[in-house]
């Protein structure tokens, strides 16, 4: 409508200069009288934010007229929820997900989105941000599953540790952890002193899959995947990846992304995450000096079955930059406290 969307021709243009018009809206008496009352409307404009201060102004409207609506680019926290919904032309809501629909978009970006707006329909209740990303990712495992619909190897095969024979990480933010630790910096000016690249870790099976133990030192960032719908990986920092040799001698890196398949350690009365580690698991590790630090599991699965791992190496990115064109992994690094194998199954 023209309060929302304004009434007469107006100028846009895009990143590469192309210039176009975008034209104006209905009228509120056009919307209210000509359209016809059986079609079901969805309602982008129930946020005060982006209507323009009439969010909750919009959808009563909408319900004078006496149209039936549903929520749509639904997210979790809308104010006054539970008064609102109770609204009789109210059906429900939709989250949006305006990139490709698959599991990586949906995983990295909306996962909590997903569950928040589940139980707000469901229950009619809200929760505060800090418990529904406590509650995401302990689903998180769960819905990978059902994304895929299957179980990991390690749902089914024996778990055996590695010895990865480092020594204990040395960053003054990191307390001295009990278990070995890997540290793998990227270059530049840092804090750290760990190597950007690790020695080989002696694998020597042919594993069913890979467990690492890790986190990063440092909080780093990853941006909505349609920012750049070609290419969904990059809005993930970078922070480094292990790199599989086979027996072989093929070579296959795993990448290491932030928000993806790790986030930074954490004590757990730090400050709450503001995002889910998606194919990461969270475990506390025990600290050398009393308590523990939150790192994340994720299970890598072998993509050559019957080939012998013969070793991995934890390497540092050094020239990653995000889509701010931020040198982001200059002064983070990799906590690698263990890998375990996933024994295939006879």
């Amino acid at each position: 409508m023209q309060p929302i969307r304004g009434a007469d021709l107006t100028d846009r243009k895009l990143r590469s200069g192309y210039a176009y018009k975008i034209p104006g809206a209905v009228t509120p008496e056009q919307a209210g009288s000509r359209v016809a009352k059986d079609i079901l409307m969805f309602n982008w404009f129930w946020d005060d934010r982006s209507g323009r201060g009439m969010g909750e102004a919009n959808e009563m409207q909408l319900d004078r007229w006496g149209f039936q609506q549903i929520f749509g680019n639904m997210v979790p926290g809308m104010t006054d929820w539970e008064r609102r919904a109770a609204r009789k032309s109210i059906l429900g809501g939709a989250p949006s997900a305006w990139a490709a629909t698959i599991e990586f978009s949906f995983g990295k970006d909306l996962v909590s989105d997903f569950v928040g707006c589940a139980e707000m329909l469901w229950s009619g209740k809200t929760r505060s941000h800090a418990e529904l990303i406590s509650l995401s990712q302990a689903m998180a495992s769960d819905i990978r599953q059902h994304f895929r619909g299957e179980r990991p190897p390690s749902g089914f095969g024996d778990v055996v540790p590695v010895e990865i024979g480092a020594r204990d990480a040395t960053l003054a933010e990191l307390p001295r952890l009990k278990s070995p630790a890997i540290g793998v910096r990227s270059e530049g000016k840092s804090r750290l002193e760990w190597p950007t690249e690790s020695a080989p870790i002696p694998i020597q099976q042919d594993a069913a899959s890979l467990i690492f133990l890790h986190a990063s030192a440092r909080p780093a960032t990853s941006t909505w995947v349609y920012r750049t719908i070609y290419n969904l990986e990059d809005t993930s920092d970078l922070l480094g990846w292990y790199e599989v040799t086979y027996e072989d001698g093929l070579r296959l890196s795993i990448p290491l992304r932030y928000g993806v398949n790790i986030l930074a350690w954490k004590r757990p009365d730090s400050e709450k995450l503001d995002r889910i580690c998606y194919e990461g698991d969270p475990v506390d590790v025990p600290l050398a000096a009393g308590g523990t630090a939150q790192f994340y599991k994720f299970e890598w699965r072998n993509p050559r079955p019957g080939k012998v791992i013969r070793d991995v190496r934890v390497s540092g990115a050094s020239a990653y930059r995000n889509l701010g064109t931020t040198l982001t992994a200059d002064g983070n690094g990799v906590v690698l406290a263990g890998i375990s194998v996933v024994k295939k199954r006879k």
